[in-house]
């Protein structure tokens, strides 16, 4: 993280050099955030006595009992409330995000602006807090939503610091917005929870980190990789290849030297030097190799794959995580893919590392042969239910194409194959409720993003 924080580590190209005030205004230009000009506070007296300083907030954190220790009747008030909360949630974390990055500009480093343009850091958020406020009283039913979240902070390298200015800013964007509706006794009982579940964040992660670190070829935090390997695979599509700088300890984990991960994770990269957050990738490598491997798609305006493919050159060098993530297949599991566009990439990982007597079927859709990702992997899987469909033009296919498709691989698979489902948002939809009205349960989708998707179930 440290890094990150003097952005001009590695920097051989836009490097950053202006003072902190420069450097903060020019981020918060770069996400294309504006702040309120007026933040209305609690006053000084009420936020000392009922939103804690990151002191009183560390000491909480260090002695509060993550398995019960929030109050009956907190719990009961912030149920209570949960109507009115939710009836102002997308105002409130339209003024958390931009008081967050104005108050603490390091946190810049950690959001993909993308993901806050199109909103979907803020849906994020939103979804996390209700589910939480929701299940208080039965925390064992967020275990779900809990591990997502922790493989993505342990990818993006969120340290506990972190949590004290996610608490301070949101209890008081929440003060803000709900004003005088927002009583005291209120605040206690949300800041409460909320202090509750940064506890239990912060456990879970350590615990994943931990167990990551141990892991055949594993580490901790962030390392240091080089490009090693850059090729073109597809239209708009490049494949990178990372070895790490140095053998540190973490490398002789692994009796040959290879790294290990579950196929489906994906990696995090941070381009040092750029200004740049971090963005994630699949790895489609196979595990025990001693490079990490990820394909990039060219987005439309999109700075890190721009860079990407532009600007990043063999012997450049990088910081990655671990490889982290849930969307992973089931041992010894009957198991279906659909994928639309680069949502192939976690379907070929499975496709090298899956035996091929539990793939039921494979089904792509992509919008010419000459854009598609490992096109020739797929084809050639011929003892495989495969099929390919190009659509032609600029758009996926329609509804009823895709309904079509689905209905007849899921009759051939059957209700009782794991079916993965990975590509846009409304592709996946689609995907999902014609999955649903056969009776298949296990659907499990994974989008190239911030947050999770409701429509799909955690895994068991």
């Amino acid at each position: 993280a440290s890094y990150f924080r003097t952005p001009t580590a590695f920097g051989k190209k836009k490097k950053i050099t202006c003072s902190n005030q420069c450097l903060r205004s020019n981020l918060i230009s770069q996400h294309g955030l504006r702040t309120s000009s007026r933040l209305i506070h609690v006053d000084a007296k009420n936020r000392s006595s009922l939103i804690l300083e990151p002191k009183q907030f560390a000491e909480k954190i260090s002695h509060l009992d993550s398995h019960g220790s929030i109050s009956v009747e907190s719990i009961k008030l912030v149920q209570d409330t949960i109507p009115m909360v939710m009836e102002h949630i997308d105002e409130i974390t339209e003024v958390f995000y931009p008081r967050m990055f104005d108050h603490n500009s390091e946190m810049l480093f950690y959001f993909n602006e993308a993901n806050q343009r199109n909103h979907m850091q803020q849906k994020a958020i939103a979804r996390a807090v209700m589910v939480w406020a929701k299940h208080l009283h039965e925390p064992d039913k967020f275990k779900g939503l809990l591990d997502v979240i922790s493989h993505r902070h342990v990818a993006l390298y969120v340290t506990q610091d972190l949590y004290s200015i996610i608490y301070d800013n949101f209890m008081h964007s929440m003060t803000q917005v709900l004003g005088g509706n927002f009583t005291s006794d209120m605040v206690t009982a949300w800041s409460d929870a909320f202090i509750w579940l940064c506890k239990m964040c912060i456990e879970n992660e350590a615990a994943l980190a931990k167990a990551y670190e141990k892991r055949q070829g594993g580490w901790a935090g962030e390392r240091k990789f080089k490009l090693v390997g850059k090729r073109k695979i597809a239209e708009t599509t490049i494949q990178f290849d990372f070895s790490p700088v140095d053998l540190l300890p973490w490398h002789q984990n692994a009796e040959d030297g290879g790294i290990y991960f579950d196929p489906g994770q994906y990696l995090t990269i941070r381009i040092p030097g750029t200004g740049l957050s971090p963005r994630h990738y699949t790895v489609t490598s196979l595990p025990g190799q001693n490079v990490l491997q990820c394909v990039s798609r060219l987005v439309p305006n999109g700075a890190v794959s721009s860079y990407m493919h532009e600007e990043f050159l063999i012997g450049d060098r990088c910081l990655l995580t671990v490889p982290c993530g849930l969307f992973t297949p089931y041992p010894k599991s009957d198991m279906v893919m659909i994928s639309a566009g680069i949502g192939i990439t976690p379907m070929y990982a499975f496709l090298n590392t899956v035996e091929r007597k539990y793939i039921k079927g494979i089904l792509h859709f992509d919008q010419s042969a000459e854009r598609m990702a490992f096109r020739d992997a797929i084809e050639g899987a011929t003892d495989l239910d495969t099929k390919i469909i190009f659509t032609g033009d600029e758009r996926f296919a329609e509804q009823k194409d895709i309904e079509t498709e689905t209905n007849v691989l899921a009759i051939r698979a059957g209700i009782d194959a794991d079916y993965y489902v990975c590509g846009p948002l409304p592709f996946m939809d689609v995907v999902k409720k014609t999955l649903q009205s056969h009776g298949i349960k296990n659907v499990f989708c994974h989008h190239f993003g911030t947050g999770t998707e409701p429509m799909c179930p955690f895994r068991r």
